[in-house]
C-alpha cells in the first residue's frame, strides 16, 4: 500500500464537485484541505472540513479505493449499504456523493460521508481496553448499543439490499477465504489445511438469510462518551447467515489478543452471555454454542488470509508499509487459537468447551 499524503487543489475541486452534483454543498462552498488519517489495509481515508456560506459547515471523510487495495472488495456496493442503512435505527454517516470513474485526482474510486463525533477503540492498546472494561462495568452503555445494533442489522430487511450485495452460502464463504489464503501463502500450514477440512465437516445448520457486517467489531465503530456514533467498514459484508458476526465477536482477535490475552470481555466490551442472552432476545434467535465455534474457526481463517495477503504484499510486490509486516505477529495468535478451537490434534469434532476456547 503507498503511503497517504496531503492531497492538493486537484483533489479538493473533484470532491466539491462531486458533493455539488449530489446537491450537498451550494457552488460557494470550499474544502481547503485533505489529510490522510489512519485506515486499514483497502482503503485510503482523507478527512477534511466543509464551509459552505449558504449552507452548513461540516467535517467530511474520503474513502478511496486504489489500486494498491489488497481486498477485491466493491466500494460501490459499500456505498450502497450505507446508502440503505440510513433508513435503519443504525448509527451511519450520511453520505455526500461517488466517484465511481477510477482515473482521477484521488487515484481511485472514492466516496463522501460525514466525519462523525467519537474515537474507533484499538483493543490492542491497554489504555482504550480499559476504558472499554470501565464502561462495561459501570453503564454498560457501550455493550447495550453494539448488541442493540448487530440485532438491528441482522433483522434488516434484505430485499433493498439484494440487488447490489452479494449473497454467499457457508460453502462458498469457506471456499472465497481458502481460495484468497491459496493465493497469498507464502508456506503450506497443516493446521490452516486442518481448519478447512474441520469446518466443512462442522457446518451448522441453516438458518435464514440475513445481511452480515463481516467485519463486526468494536474497531470498526465510532464511539463518544460512552455511546455508539457510527458503525463503519461494510466492505465485507454479505446477504448470507448472521453467525458469522458472532463467531467473529467470539474471537479472542477481536478482544485485543496478540501476545497476551487481551480482554476477558468478548470483543473488549461485553460479557459473552450476556450478550448472547441480550441478542437471542432482541431477535428471537437462539445462539447455539457449536455453530458459533464453527463461525469462529472460519472468521479466523478469514484474518489469516488478510494477513497473510498483507504479507504476502510486503514480501513479494516491494511494499514500504510495515502494518503489512506486522501482520505475521496476529497470525502466529490465530493459528494458535485455531488449534485450541478444533482441539485439534486429539478430537476432529466440536471442541467439548464449546466458543469459551475462542
Amino acid at each position: 500500500m503507498t503511503e497517504s499524503v496531503s492531497l492538493g487543489r486537484d483533489a479538493t475541486d473533484a470532491v466539491l464537485s462531486v458533493m455539488r452534483d449530489v446537491g450537498s454543498v451550494s457552488a460557494r462552498a470550499t474544502l481547503d484541505w485533505l489529510d490522510p488519517i489512519e485506515g486499514g489495509f483497502s482503503r485510503r481515508m482523507y478527512s477534511g472540513d466543509v464551509s459552505d456560506p449558504d449552507g452548513e459547515d461540516f467535517g467530511i471523510i474520503v474513502c478511496v479505493r486504489g489500486s494498491d487495495s489488497l481486498l477485491d472488495s466493491s466500494l460501490e456496493q459499500e456505498y450502497g449499504i450505507y446508502d440503505e442503512l440510513a433508513g435503519l435505527a443504525i448509527a451511519t454517516p450520511r453520505l455526500h456523493g461517488m466517484c465511481a470513474e477510477p482515473e482521477n485526482p484521488l487515484g481511485g474510486v472514492y466516496f463522501i460521508m460525514d466525519r462523525l463525533p467519537g474515537e474507533a477503540p484499538n483493543v490492542w492498546r491497554s489504555r482504550d481496553r480499559k476504558r472499554l472494561e470501565d464502561n462495561w462495568r459501570s453503564t454498560q452503555s457501550i455493550a447495550k448499543d453494539m448488541v442493540s445494533t448487530l440485532a438491528t442489522i441482522h433483522m434488516a430487511n434484505i430485499a433493498p439490499f439484494g440487488g447490489f450485495v452479494r449473497q454467499l452460502s457457508f460453502q462458498e464463504v469457506v471456499a472465497g477465504w481458502k481460495k484468497s489464503y491459496e493465493e497469498v501463502r507464502l508456506v503450506r500450514d497443516p493446521v490452516v489445511d486442518e481448519a478447512y477440512d474441520w469446518v466443512v465437516a462442522n457446518e451448522p445448520s441453516p438458518i435464514g438469510i440475513r445481511l452480515v457486517h463481516g467485519d463486526y467489531r468494536i474497531g470498526n465503530c465510532l464511539v463518544d462518551d460512552g455511546a455508539l456514533t457510527a458503525v463503519l467498514d461494510w466492505e465485507l459484508a454479505y446477504l448470507g447467515d448472521p453467525r458469522f458476526d458472532l463467531g467473529y465477536l467470539a474471537l479472542a482477535y477481536s478482544a485485543g489478543k496478540l501476545f497476551t490475552a487481551g480482554s476477558e470481555l468478548m470483543g473488549g466490551f461485553a460479557d459473552r452471555q450476556w450478550f448472547w442472552d441480550q441478542y437471542s432476545a432482541l431477535t428471537g434467535t437462539p445462539v447455539e454454542p457449536d455453530a458459533i465455534l464453527t463461525f469462529s474457526v472460519v472468521s479466523a481463517l478469514m484474518l489469516m488470509a488478510n494477513l497473510s495477503a498483507g504479507i504476502h504484499t510486503f514480501v513479494k510486490r516491494g511494499s514500504g508499509d510495515l502494518r503489512m509486516l506486522w501482520s505475521r505477529l496476529p497470525i502466529m495468535s490465530l493459528r494458535q487459537d485455531l488449534v485450541h478451537m478444533m482441539d485439534w490434534p486429539r478430537s476432529r469434532g466440536p471442541a467439548v468447551e464449546g466458543v469459551r476456547q475462542c
